[in-house]
């Protein structure tokens, strides 16, 4: 796929849905005939989403944290008090 122009014929989006399949198992996506482009753009895919994955879990942790730091610790004192007289 050279030129932006081109087209793409119904057996190479197959072999790409095939290499989308084996994403995982690049021998068995080679073997079904997926273009060298399909399997590139399936890794890069991976790659990308494995990096967002790792920034969002990094996020999230940052996000308890403040969570934990900035908490508001409510005191009550038995069922008489304000709080739980509700």
């Amino acid at each position: 796929m050279t030129s932006a122009n081109k087209q793409v014929s119904k057996e190479d989006l197959e072999r790409m849905f095939k290499a989308l399949e084996s994403v995982f198992d690049l021998e068995k996506a080679a073997a079904a005939g997926a273009p060298p482009q399909a399997i590139l753009t399936v890794i890069a895919c991976h790659v990308s989403v494995q990096i967002i994955k790792g920034k969002l879990e990094e996020q999230e942790k940052e996000i308890a944290e403040l969570k934990e730091r900035h908490a508001v610790k409510v005191t009550t004192y038995g069922p008489n008090s304000a709080c739980d007289s509700h």
